[in-house]
């Protein structure tokens, strides 16, 4: 199994899911449970992959998954800037 997960920290928040889609956190969701569980389009789950903002799992052949607790502390950051603005901060 490939694993390709964001750096950073470990901690996970609730803050912007969909209480009607929010699941447990063990084992690996597909792109549709992600794109349900943050109310984005599949589209959408594609770029934030591609530009490695959330972790995923590659599972032979061509299977993505994800690990919703690893993507609820990715997409927490995210939403609040990222790393950059922390580096911002610490500059000044």
């Amino acid at each position: 199994m490939k694993t390709n997960t964001a750096d950073g920290a470990t901690q996970t928040s609730t803050s912007g899911l969909n209480p009607a889609t929010t699941q447990s956190d063990e084992g690996l969701v597909n792109k549709k449970a992600i794109a349900s569980r943050y109310g984005i389009s599949l589209r959408k789950v594609d770029y934030l992959r591609e530009q490695e903002i959330l972790p995923w799992y590659e599972l032979p052949p061509r299977c993505i998954r994800f690990k919703p607790s690893e993507c609820d502390a990715a997409m927490a950051r995210y939403r609040r800037g990222g790393e950059k603005q922390a580096e911002t901060l610490s500059r000044r």
